[in-house]
């Protein structure tokens, strides 16, 4: 068991879980469901827009919209290779999701292409334009779990301590 302190309170939390289970979720669904007002559901979707919700955005397919190959790579660069390779990166027309790591490789990244050349070529291209101290690549091939992350909020009502008012 766990315990996770939230510095946000109990309905903020619900309110959240609500919308990681569906973004679309009208205002009006939300209130049936967490039987609070409309008024207050509102009021603080905007208050968590400022703080906790980044963004939203739509899961999509990319099998089916013709970008087959989906690849995870972690990369440990030369020092001096770092903020050019993060610059580079972060303008891709490929990369899906970037992030700097703590501790091991510099980065890992995801990359989306149509095909298996199309990756490979990438991946040629980067040996050639940056000195790559240490790369592993990954070629994912079925997603089994995304972004489920924030579970059912009657699971966790059990190992959450709430903010006090």
């Amino acid at each position: 068991m766990f315990v996770l302190i939230l510095f946000m309170d109990k309905n903020d939390f619900l309110i959240v879980s609500e919308l990681r289970t569906d973004a679309r979720a009208p205002v009006l669904s939300i209130s049936d469901t967490l039987r609070l007002s409309r008024v207050t559901i509102t009021q603080r979707i905007k208050k968590l827009q400022d703080h906790i919700i980044q963004k939203y955005t739509a899961l999509v397919d990319f099998r089916k919209l013709g970008f087959s190959v989906k690849l995870l790579f972690s990369i440990t660069l030369a020092p001096h290779d770092k903020n050019i390779f993060a610059k580079y990166i972060q303008k891709h027309p490929s990369v899906n999701n970037f992030y700097s790591t703590a501790h091991g490789a510099d980065y890992l990244v995801e990359m989306i292409f149509q095909t298996q050349t199309e990756a490979e070529r990438f991946l040629e291209q980067l040996s050639s334009a940056f000195s790559i101290v240490q790369q592993q690549v990954y070629y994912l091939d079925q997603e089994l779990v995304r972004e489920s992350f924030f579970p059912d909020p009657r699971i966790l009502q059990e190992v959450v301590v709430w903010k006090s008012k």
